[in-house]
């Protein structure tokens, strides 16, 4: 009885946010079914192969841009109007990002079977493929190169006496046993703030990989699962239970039984059955130099036609032999107040097949220093080194009885902008008055001047009339 009350209560506090939602969940529905919705735009660019082309229509963007970055190039987004629910009252060692050594070593959901393990996520994603295939089939990617757009990311053999052979082995030798899976979790992300019409931006799970002794190795590997409607109700409901879990205590049985209610709601099979293998994977993503001495990411969805995880272009990031060209400057000229203010997005035509030390720092010649840096920290590396002075992880690797620690840029930048993010969402939820979303502006590029790209229309979205709150909503980085 209790529980009904309060789950009559919730919904008439929230009853006009809530059916403002599915007002909009269902003006959004058709561009929601499209094979091009949440796509960053195609750009036919003079010379790019037809083959590229066509695989850039099979990728499956995902629904959010996951280098999301206009927060922190926004000089006004330090002026925003205090919300009536304070930004000191959102946790974000609860709800943001936990990495509570209760919570990731929790003894009945991080172990083999469990919720948060490893190898439990690998055999919800496969859908109806055989796990351990699946899983062999993804590490195996790394043996071979991976043509991509035009681009190569070259083999890392080391994937074989790193992780293939050592899980093999501890296996039995035949197929990799997931209860197994030398993956150590560090970290539960809520990135609500990714959010636009018709979801409530992503939930993610991040690993460290360690070796046969239980050392950890530079290997971190993110799974980022999209938060469709028909999971979260509403952005506004979404957060408020996230936020359940401000007024509890990580590692508690009580704690980590509302955060496993969260996660399973997105991470379990047929979580969304509109996308391939019923996962509501988006992207699952690696950082690593356990391969190789210089660290690299990559990127990789679920194939639609296969039902296997397959290697994508890195969002955001042009192919690093443009790095100081007159290519990329002409993009960046050609757009230059879009990539000034992190509205930008990189045409699939330019992107990478991985992101890696390579290429040091972002240069573009004959443009002024706010323009390179506004293209350069929406890249992998940029966000993961160069531009935020990281060492490259955001979310550090940690020994067996460890918490991981995060990157100062993540608590002194990510974290404030989030939490304000958190707090615009519960205002609403209290009164009613739903937010703009955090949306990465669709902007249609211009590659170079004398190129003549063809840029794929894009019809405007409905958008149900709100009532705005006081408050400038601007997104916050995905891809931390």
């Amino acid at each position: 009885m209790t529980s009904t009350k309060n789950d009559n209560a919730f919904r008439t506090i929230t009853l006009r946010a809530v059916g403002r939602a599915l007002l909009l969940s269902s003006l959004f529905a058709t561009a929601a079914c499209s094979p091009n919705a949440g796509r960053a735009q195609l750009v036919t660019v003079p010379g790019a192969k037809v083959a590229d082309v066509e695989r850039f229509e099979q990728e499956q963007h995902g629904e959010n841009h996951p280098n999301a970055v206009e927060h922190l190039l926004d000089e006004s987004s330090a002026d925003r109007t205090l919300q009536a629910i304070p930004t000191a009252q959102i946790k974000p060692a609860n709800e943001l990002m936990i990495t509570d050594l209760g919570v990731v070593e929790d003894k009945l959901r991080a172990a083999p079977g469990g919720a948060w393990h490893f190898g439990t996520l690998m055999r919800k994603m496969a859908g109806k493929q055989n796990p351990a295939v699946f899983t062999l089939n993804w590490l195996r990617t790394w043996e071979s190169n991976q043509a991509i757009n035009g681009d190569v990311a070259a083999a890392r053999g080391k994937i074989r006496r790193t992780v293939i052979a050592p899980w093999l082995k501890a296996s039995g030798g035949q197929s990799l046993d997931l209860a197994k899976a030398p993956f150590r979790l560090l970290a539960i992300v809520n990135r609500i703030d990714l959010r636009k019409p018709g979801n409530a931006g992503e939930g993610r799970f991040v690993y460290g990989l360690t070796d046969s002794l239980g050392n950890s190795l530079p290997f971190t590997v993110i799974f980022e699962y999209g938060i469709p409607l028909s999971v979260a109700g509403s952005p506004e409901r979404w957060a408020t239970r996230w936020h359940a879990l401000a007024g509890q205590t990580p590692g508690t049985p009580a704690f980590n039984q509302t955060l496993q209610g969260i996660t399973d709601a997105f991470s379990n099979a047929n979580a969304d059955p509109s996308k391939p293998n019923g996962s509501s994977l988006n992207q699952l993503r690696t950082n690593e130099n356990a391969l190789n001495f210089t660290w690299e990411l990559r990127e990789f969805q679920i194939s639609a036609a296969s039902g296997m995880l397959r290697q994508v272009s890195v969002k955001q990031s042009p192919k690093q032999s443009l790095n100081n060209s007159a290519e990329l400057a002409n993009f960046v000229k050609a757009n230059q107040t879009a990539v000034e203010n992190g509205k930008h997005i990189v045409p699939n035509a330019l992107l990478g097949s991985a992101s890696s030390t390579e290429v040091g720092q972002w240069k573009v010649p004959g443009v002024s220093e706010k323009a390179r840096k506004g293209l350069a920290i929406a890249t992998c590396i940029g966000c993961h080194q160069s531009e935020t002075n990281t060492p490259f992880l955001h979310v550090n690797l940690r020994a067996a009885g460890q918490a991981a620690t995060v990157s100062e840029f993540v608590q002194t930048k990510e974290f404030p902008a989030r939490s304000q993010d958190m707090a615009s969402l519960l205002t609403s939820s209290a009164t009613g008055v739903s937010p703009k979303p955090t949306v990465v502006p669709t902007v249609k590029p211009t590659v170079t001047p004398t190129a003549k790209p063809t840029v794929a229309p894009t019809a405007k979205p409905m958008v149900a009339p709100t009532v705005k709150p006081s408050i400038k909503s601007t997104p916050a980085p995905k891809r931390r």
